[in-house]
């Protein structure tokens, strides 16, 4: 029997955010930013209980708002195996605010308990690639406003260049964290990211106020309306992987 890994697969789904050429980079709303997780787990033997793995989920939110999290099986997935909503658990008491000027941060754990050894040779395409997929479905609420995180869990042999998978992470190297900044000038903002798998890194950049030139490129620039405190977060999500790597800082407008 070949030694397998499972390797996490994080992705937005659609939601209630539309398509992602419409999303501002403004946080005045729920949005959804990804997840974060320990990727590679080894494949349980035939009397082993499944394994699970866990999730974490980030997301922003306006002051003063909460979020209701929950999990549903992708009835839409296609070419995968569904994980159903007694295999997907919110874990209790992990939800978590921390407050930013202009929004707050949240994020929630969840389990997912994995189809056992015998059900991986069901897998589509598994014999034939000897690749699975195994999807997995959150859903975030707050208000009217809801978005939804799905995601695959991919089964990859042991000897897969992926079963080496390192964490991607990001920083913010300009400006500096509780740096002050001009009001109304363009000030640049430069993300440093670390790439070991070397599968291409998607970055992304918000703010509570402001204008954000290109908020997909590594380098580019931000005007800050008006005097004030502001917060900026660059993310980084695997173009392969899906994983989440965040940064937030605030500066101070002058």
């Amino acid at each position: 029997m070949r030694t397998l890994l499972l390797l996490m697969i994080v992705s937005l789904g659609l939601g209630a955010c539309g398509d992602d050429m419409e999303r501002q980079e403004k946080l005045s709303k729920l949005r959804a930013l990804g997840g974060v997780s320990n990727p590679v787990i080894p494949q349980p033997s035939a009397d082993t209980a499944a394994q699970t793995a866990e999730l974490t989920v980030y997301a922003s939110v306006p002051l003063g708002a909460t979020v209701t999290p929950s999990v549903f099986k992708d009835t839409e997935a296609s070419l995968v195996v569904a994980l159903d909503e007694a295999t997907q658990e919110i874990i209790a008491g992990s939800e978590s605010y921390t407050e930013y000027k202009g929004f707050r941060l949240y994020s929630v754990k969840v389990k997912l308990t994995m189809p056992t050894t015998t059900k991986f040779s069901a897998l589509p395409y598994y014999l034939t690639t000897g690749i699975g997929k195994i999807r997995y479905g959150i859903k975030l609420a707050s208000g009217s406003e809801e978005e939804k995180i799905v995601g695959d869990i991919l089964v990859y042999p042991a000897t897969a260049a992926e079963s080496a998978w390192v964490a991607p992470t990001i920083d913010i190297g300009t400006p500096l964290a509780g740096a002050t900044v001009k009001a109304g000038e363009a000030i640049d903002l430069q993300a440093t990211v670390t790439d070991t798998n070397q599968e291409g890194l998607k970055v992304g950049w918000f703010t509570n106020d402001g204008k954000i030139v290109n908020r997909r490129a590594k380098s580019t620039q931000w005007t800050p309306p008006a005097a004030g405190e502001y917060s900026l977060i660059a993310t980084a999500r695997g173009r392969k992987s899906k994983a989440l790597a965040i940064k937030v800082i605030s500066v101070t407008a002058l």
